[in-house]
This record gives structure tokens, sequence and C-alpha cells, in this order.
């Protein structure tokens, strides 16, 4: 920087700089050794160990110094401050003073799982609190994210951050940079094995604040024992899997919210796992009727996974229950399963369903025919179909969205925001007379129909009833289309 921009020639050393850094922030980020390569963090119960559990990889160097370090980014420093200024202050305010209107569902605030917590008393470690939760207006809602990435595009090395973010703050602003907060970068450069491990200094501090932090409150200028609570954690099903400790979504049991069983795919040397609502050889799943997981469940299967008598058992028991072990998020009040961990919309829906309703349509999933159904779009057909998406881009005003790649040759430049796009507004259009068969047209509009019920700002009680016999009908009529034993009227 200095050899390029000559104004900044007196600018200090990075090292320097990063001390001023954490002067003028009041707090210093706290280095944890961890494996070299990011299997686990040496913390808790890997406190003391000088040998990866995973890779055998050894701690240190020869000089005794950790040959990586995870450098954790503390969360009570940073909430202090925050109280500390005035202007901060009132807007996290919001949640005290959010205008809850009955049958209506605008924020997390109006969730079962929120409301549920109002009237319950922190439990820390098996003893009762004499405080409900949020029972301040200065209590603070916390949820967590982590995905993995590749921060360099010609290497396969991957990073995983572990971002917070403070449902405190009016919806408007909650997720602008300046709002969230990171809690530390997974260095790399594969996934973690143990992702638990790297959760116990944030769990420290959050079991910390559920009992109460003495504050200052700069708003009011009084001051005030500081709690906060972690009340949900998302990210792709892989990433909930590792921050629940579950085996994921190649696992037996693969669902975080329920204990629907997997079905092995049939084909010479795969394994993975999928989870059809009918089944052949049984009773078909209700979709509205799933064996749902609980929390109490979810801690008894990994407390006897973690007494298991030998090592076979143990491997038996995660198999069969879905479950690696006991994650330390299990173990805050305010977390719950499977409330505290919704499914993300943005993987699930649109970087999912869509994309391989398209390989349906197309005869590219998986080498599967339409069987004796008639979905399947010829290619000069969906070459029509690419064309009209991208020449839509011509009389669609901007602030709808970024334009719609042709899907038919440039699928590869599809993100979220043009997958939302295509399935709610443009799809419909250019999708309709282009099947054989109505139904199949019918089938996609009602998906569509479903996606912008769950985009809305607002959603009604009737709404939510809405998606969710919606999406079990029409999941139910997607099996049947694929099984290819759809019965026209």
């Amino acid at each position: 920087m200095r050899e390029i921009f000559p104004e900044l020639a007196g600018l200090g050393s990075l090292y320097r700089l990063q001390q001023e850094m954490s002067v003028l922030s009041g707090f210093d980020a706290i280095n944890y050794a961890c494996c070299i390569n990011s299997c686990c963090l040496f913390a808790g119960d890997l406190k003391d160990s000088l040998v990866c559990p995973h890779c055998k990889e050894a701690r240190n160097d020869g000089r005794n110094r950790p040959r990586r370090t995870f450098a954790y980014m503390p969360l009570i420093p940073r909430l202090l401050a925050f109280f500390l200024n005035p202007e901060i202050t009132q807007k996290l305010m919001y949640r005290a003073t959010y205008p809850r209107r009955d049958g209506l569902i605008e924020d997390i605030f109006d969730g079962s799982h929120y409301q549920r917590l109002l009237k319950t008393f922190v439990t820390i470690a098996g003893e009762q609190k004499q405080h409900k939760f949020f029972a301040l207006a200065t209590d603070i809602a916390l949820g967590i994210s982590t995905d993995g990435f590749a921060p360099f595009k010609r290497r396969k090395q991957t990073c995983w951050p572990i971002v917070g973010i403070i449902y405190n703050f009016p919806p408007q602003i909650r997720v602008r940079l300046e709002n969230l907060l990171c809690f530390g970068v997974i260095p790399g450069p594969k996934t973690p094995k143990d992702m638990s491990s790297f959760l116990i200094p944030l769990v420290e501090e959050l079991q910390t604040l559920a009992q109460g932090v003495a504050a200052y409150d700069s708003l009011n200028k009084e001051p005030f024992a500081l709690r906060a609570y972690l009340i949900a954690a998302f990210g792709d099903m892989p990433a909930v899997a590792k921050l629940m400790c579950m085996k994921g979504p190649n696992g037996v049991s693969p669902c975080r919210a329920c204990n629907i069983k997997g079905c092995q795919d049939p084909r010479p040397g795969l394994t993975t796992y999928y989870t059809p609502l009918h089944r052949t050889d049984r009773v078909p799943y209700d979709p509205l009727n799933l064996p749902l997981r609980t929390h109490r469940q979810t801690l008894e299967r990994a407390v006897q996974i973690a007494k298991a008598p030998t090592k076979t058992r143990r491997e038996e028991l995660q198999r069969s229950f879905g479950i690696n072990g006991i994650s330390p998020l299990l173990t805050l009040p305010g977390i719950s399963v499977p409330e505290s961990f919704p499914h993300d919309f943005m993987h699930l829906a649109l970087e999912n369903v869509l994309q391989e309703l398209i390989d349906l349509w197309v005869g590219d999933y998986k080498g599967l025919d339409a069987g004796t159904e008639s979905y399947q779009l010829h290619p000069s057909v969906w070459d029509a179909i690419g064309r009209a998406c991208a020449d839509s881009g011509k009389t669609i005003p901007s602030s709808f969205g970024r334009r719609v790649p042709n899907p038919a040759s440039k699928r590869h430049e599809f993100i979220a925001e043009t997958w939302l796009l295509f399935g709610t507004m443009v799809g419909p259009a250019v999708l309709r007379s282009r099947f054989e068969q109505r139904e199949y047209y019918q089938h996609f509009v009602q998906l569509a129909t479903l996606l912008n019920k769950c985009i809305a700002l607002t959603c009604t009680e009737q709404d939510i009833d809405e998606i969710e016999t919606g999406f079990a009908e029409w999941v139910t009529e997607f099996e049947r289309y694929a099984r290819g034993e759809y019965m026209r009227m």
C-alpha cells in the first residue's frame, strides 16, 4: 500500500496497525491453537492434547509453538461497547418495542420458539434462575451462521467464517456488514472435522451472558445486567449438520428436524441416502405428520452414543440416530431442537429444488428418464425457453433483480437471486404451454406460488398453514411424477 499510494508513506507496519486497532476498539482477538489442517480446536476436552485426534498431526512445532492458530473475536466486549453508544443502544431497543400484531408473522419475534422463551425461566447447568428470557429491554437475541468457501478461485483450500447476527437491530439494518459479528474464521485449508470444538469459546461466553454481565446503558445513563441468548443457528445442510454434530445429508437419518430414514442409492458403488415419502417396502411417510426430533430425545441419544461400551456399538448408534455426538450449542439456554435450526430457504428451495426440476425436465438428473411420464422438454423447446429468459431482461426493471441468464447455455451464471426471479416471475411466463401435459406446468406454478408466499414480508397464520399443506401436496405430486406413476384425471 505504501509503495502504490505515496500519501500513505507514513503508514505503520501491519503489526503496529493491528495493535492500534486493538487499542481503539477496546478488545483484541484471543488466539487458540488449532490443528494444522483445521480438523479441530484445542479447547474443551482437547485443551491439553498435543496431537490432533483426527489427522494425527502434531499440535506444536519444534519450538513448542502452535503450528496454526484460530483467532477468536470475543462477544462480550463488543456488546458492552454497543451500549456505550446512545445511538446504537436506541437501535438495539427494537426487540423490546417490537409492535407484534396478532395473527401476523413479520419477524423472528413472532415465531413460536421466541414466544415460548418469553414465558420460560432461564436454566443453566440444570439450575433454574430467577429471571425469564428477554425479561429486560436490554436482553440480546442472537443467531449464528457458518459455511465454507474458497477464497481463491484456482485453489481448493477452504475457510469457514463463523458469523453472528443481532436480532435486536431492526430488520432493515441487522444484516448490514457493520452490524454483523464475526467470531472468527476457521483457517482451513480443509473442512473442519470437529466444528463443535471451534464453538467452545463462543459457548463459554454465551453461558456467562445467560447469567448476566455488568454493563452501562448510555441511553438511560444507568448500570444494568447485560444478558444475551443464542436462539437460532442456520446455514446449508452440511454446515448446520456440523454445528449440531449430526451425520448430515448422507446419513441414514439425515434430517435435523425429523427421524425419517433414508433409502440408499441402489446403483453400485454409491452410498448416498435419499428420503422419499413413498416407500415400496413400508407405509409411506405422511408429510404433515413426520416423526419429529425433540430436544430431549436428541440429548438422550447423544449421551447414549457417548456412553457406548465399544467403538463398534458407538458407530452403530451414530448411523442409526444420525448423530455424531453432543454439540456444545445444545447446552445453551435458548437453543432447542429442531426449532433453533431452521432450514435455509436459499439453499433448499432456490439452489436445490429449482435446479433439480430443470435437470428432470432436460433429462439430465442422475441418469433418470421420465418413465411413463412426459414432462421432459425437447432440446429445441428448452433452447427457446432459454432465449426467452435471456430476452426478458430487456423489459424487466432492474429493481426486480439482476437479469436472468439463458438457463439452456449459461446455467453456471445463475446465483440465488436469479433463481428466485426465475422461479417466481420469469419461469411461469416462459414455461406456459411448453409441456405436453398441462399438469406439469400447473405443478410448477404451484411451486412459484408457494415461493412467493415464503418471501412475503408479512405472513398470516393462514398463509403459514397454506405453505405447509401446499408443499406437502407439491412434494407428493413431485414424487408421483418422478416415479412415473401419476394417474391423469
